[in-house]
């Protein structure tokens, strides 16, 4: 994943900190908060300097939406085991499948059934048609 620089938002090439070391204390060398993808001129740009009121809120933002990304991973797991769970408890029975070969069987036994009663319509229409040449209307 290409990150983007947190203040420009043009392709970060490097990673760089919110507070530079030159100003860090030893406990902020070591804050995994103070690293943040930065595009390579706007940290030369930048320099040893302490950020502006803008860079620390785009440091901020970032940082949180980095943690919103985690969060919207561990809702997606916890809802999967959650419908899991549900599924475990209410199965919903699978639908009946049909094979190809039953529905050929089927399509099969509907022609013969249609051609069946085809020809037993004609059987009737003819002999009705012999019984009135001769005469015989019973």
């Amino acid at each position: 994943m290409t990150r983007k620089c947190v203040f420009t938002g043009k392709v970060a090439k490097s990673k760089g900190r919110t507070i530079p070391i030159m100003v860090s204390t030893l406990d902020e060398l070591h804050n995994w908060a103070n690293n943040v993808p930065i595009n390579t001129e706007y940290l030369e740009l930048k320099g040893n300097r302490m950020p502006t009121e803008l860079e620390m809120e785009a440091s901020e933002t970032f940082h949180l939406l980095e943690l919103l990304r985690l969060r919207v991973k561990f809702y997606e797991n916890k809802l999967a085991e959650i419908q899991s769970k549900i599924n475990e408890l209410n199965p919903i029975p699978e639908p009946n499948k049909v094979s190809n070969t039953q529905i050929k069987k089927i399509e099969n036994e509907v022609h013969s059934q249609d051609i069946v009663e085809d020809v037993t319509q004609k059987i009737k229409e003819t002999l009705n048609k012999k019984k009135n040449l001769w005469g015989n209307n019973d």
